[in-house]
């Protein structure tokens, strides 16, 4: 059973967080945690929340660190530093909305990731913020186990932290038997025996999309028919003969 711990802090910004809560809620191989400094607290839409664990009490890490924007993220507390700290060390997801992106900004927690956020002049007087070149202007952005989303983000937010978690790996089960798979916001994977393998597949795929783009631009193409694609597949062993004699 894999464990979700959402950081709720007093006014939090229920909003952004509820179609991920709700996600993930409903698989049987995820559960739900929520952490804050204080026993019970309340959204900016009225929600009074009672909280499972006290930071204080948090000393392991999670599948899935999910940090919900608000009002309070001001917040001075070694607890909470400490425990985004040993998630990010260990490249272990963190997902953050809104002010919780704020937080991260001033205690360095960008530096090196490509990132997002509400605004970037916010930070402009915070003494660990020193990369305001990876910041881009997106709803959201994932860099390896960091996934950022400004505030009005939060179905961005939603699908960017589900892909920072094992469901991506989990979701390409079904095509292992295949050769690869193009994967929404992430890219290219493909996979073979070995790394010259891959790397081959990698530059098939490569050259296919340039092919697809060039048809594109002079207008589209005419699909080819069942019996055309086999008297192409058949010169597959032609090619590789040839390319054989010529190696010898």
């Amino acid at each position: 059973m894999k464990t979700a711990l959402f950081v709720l802090l007093d006014q939090y910004a229920d909003w952004e967080g509820a179609y991920l809560l709700s996600l993930l809620n409903q698989r049987e191989d995820w559960q739900i945690k929520t952490a804050s400094n204080l026993p019970k607290v309340e959204s900016i839409g009225g929600l009074q929340t009672v909280i499972d664990l006290n930071f204080s009490k948090i000393d392991q890490v999670y599948d899935l660190l999910v940090l919900i924007g608000g009002n309070s993220w001001n917040i001075h507390s070694k607890e909470l530093y400490q425990i985004i700290q040993n998630q990010m060390t260990r490249g272990l997801p963190v997902a953050a909305i809104c002010g919780a992106v704020d937080y991260l900004a001033q205690h360095g927690f960008l530096e090196g990731y490509k990132h997002t956020g509400n605004a970037r002049f916010l930070w402009h007087d915070f003494p660990n913020y020193q990369t305001p070149d990876n910041f881009y202007e997106r709803q959201a952005v994932s860099d390896r186990n960091l996934v950022t989303a400004n505030g009005t983000a939060s179905l961005e937010f939603t699908e960017y932290a589900l892909q920072s978690t094992q469901a991506v790996p989990d979701s390409l089960k079904p095509f292992v038997n295949g050769n690869g798979a193009l994967i929404a916001n992430h890219g290219v994977i493909v996979w073979a025996q070995d790394l010259w393998g891959a790397f081959h597949r990698m530059e098939t795929v490569e050259h296919t999309a340039k092919i697809y783009m060039n048809i594109q631009m002079i207008g589209n193409g005419c699909e080819l028919s069942e019996k055309e694609l086999k008297e192409l597949y058949s010169l597959r062993e032609y090619y590789k003969k040839l390319a054989e004699e010529r190696k010898e």
